[in-house]
């Protein structure tokens, strides 16, 4: 049995992901709220370890994102004893229904990105072409990650096989939260290479769309959806 975390905003948003995925596959979903947050301490906002320049709103969001995907590894260590657990974000789209169905019959034994898009390795080079994949592309299936060659953002379609394994990455978060210093998911889960391999193509990319969760006044859609297909590796730097 393959157990779906979805992290939405309400049930009803909830209910209609997962009949999607119930309706071709047998699987098990939880529901897990998105954190909309009120007024966040000033305490808070400085432990966030992101680039000087962000907006307070979306820096707001990450805080939210970050609670929310917290909430979500607790209930599968911690609460529910899962294995075989998929993490989803509310705008996870599933994107190819076949690939998904192949992986649900031979899931890996690492955790494993199920979407995102590929960086170099330093920020500062987020923009240019990944140099790893220059002249190739992943395989069909599961590709290790190099991390000394490349990483991947965005954590809006994650696999992780075993709940003890939740358990290690969600006492580490905490970890370092008691000690003052807080990362964005992709970061976090970047940095301390939780996640080994990722399945080329992607199974879920990201949806176009204007964020709620950080409660922006800014009407204009990101381009997540573009630099999560085929893991941005199309893109035109």
């Amino acid at each position: 049995m393959f157990n779906v975390f979805v992290i939405t905003n309400s049930t009803q948003d909830y209910e209609e992901k997962c009949k999607i995925l119930r309706g071709k596959f047998h699987l098990q979903c939880y529901h897990v709220p998105a954190q909309y947050l009120g007024d966040v301490p000033e305490r808070v906002y400085a432990q966030m370890r992101t680039r000087p320049n962000i907006k307070r709103n979306h820096l707001k969001g990450k805080i939210g994102c970050m609670f929310a995907h917290r909430i979500a590894l607790y209930f599968i260590s911690n609460l529910y004893l899962t294995d075989h657990n998929i993490i989803l974000e509310q705008d996870a789209t599933l994107s190819d229904m076949k690939e998904l169905g192949k992986f649900l019959k031979n899931p890996p034994k690492d955790p494993t990105y199920l979407g995102g898009w590929i960086i170099n390795p330093l920020i500062k080079n987020i923009n240019e072409p990944v140099h790893a994949f220059k002249n190739t592309k992943p395989k069909h299936g599961l590709n290790k990650i190099d991390y000394e060659q490349f990483k991947i953002l965005m954590t809006h379609a994650l696999y992780i096989p075993k709940y003890q394994q939740a358990g290690v990455i969600l006492q580490n978060s905490e970890d370092q939260a008691g000690r003052g210093v807080h990362k964005a998911m992709d970061h976090f889960y970047a940095t301390n290479k939780y996640i080994e391999q990722f399945i080329y193509p992607p199974i879920f990319i990201q949806s176009g769309h204007i964020s709620e969760i950080d409660g922006s006044r800014l009407k204009k859609k990101n381009n997540n959806d573009k630099r999560s297909i085929n893991y941005g590796l199309d893109m035109k730097k």
